[in-house]
């Protein structure tokens, strides 16, 4: 795949994530009142949702023809998907969740072999625990999906 290819499949990825933390927050905070047909919120829970959703589509309108930084392996992080530090680690839990699931499932690529919880997952799980996430919101929901497979993978 051409470099943009990826590189959109890796905005819409990110997208995805914040999509994901943003339903699960509604899920577990949101209340539908139907009489007005709104879905309401404790506190400043409205308003976060509504910066999920401007960062949501901030995130698919990223132009990746136009980005200033190269996708070259000494400027992305240490995870190797995307040069700011929060984003690259967001990704990697994501990849990491997606991992374990297909594991879980004994999902595979075609052709390949189902993929299996392995020392180099352990390994992925284990240095993305390392990662200090700082104040940033959404790699704080990533920590706690992080802790959460660390525990499923201790399990198998």
């Amino acid at each position: 795949l051409s470099a943009q290819v990826q590189d959109l499949a890796r905005i819409e990825l990110a997208a995805r994530f914040v999509e994901k933390r943003r339903d699960d927050y509604v899920r577990e905070h949101g209340s539908y009142d139907p009489s007005t047909g709104f879905t309401e919120f404790p506190g400043s829970g409205e308003e976060y949702v509504g910066e999920l959703e401007e960062i949501i589509d901030g995130i698919r309108k990223l132009d990746p023809a136009t980005a200033q930084v190269q996708d070259t392996p000494e400027k992305v992080g240490r995870f190797g998907h995307h040069p700011e530090p929060a984003i690259d680690f967001c990704i990697e839990v994501e990849a990491l969740e997606g991992h374990l699931f297909d594991a879980k499932h004994g999902i595979g690529k075609p052709g390949h072999e189902p993929r299996r919880i392995d020392d180099e997952f352990r390994r992925r799980v284990s240095s993305a625990m390392d990662f200090i996430v700082g104040g940033d919101q959404i790699a704080i929901a990533a920590k706690a999906t992080l802790r959460s497979i660390s525990a499923q993978v201790q399990d198998v």
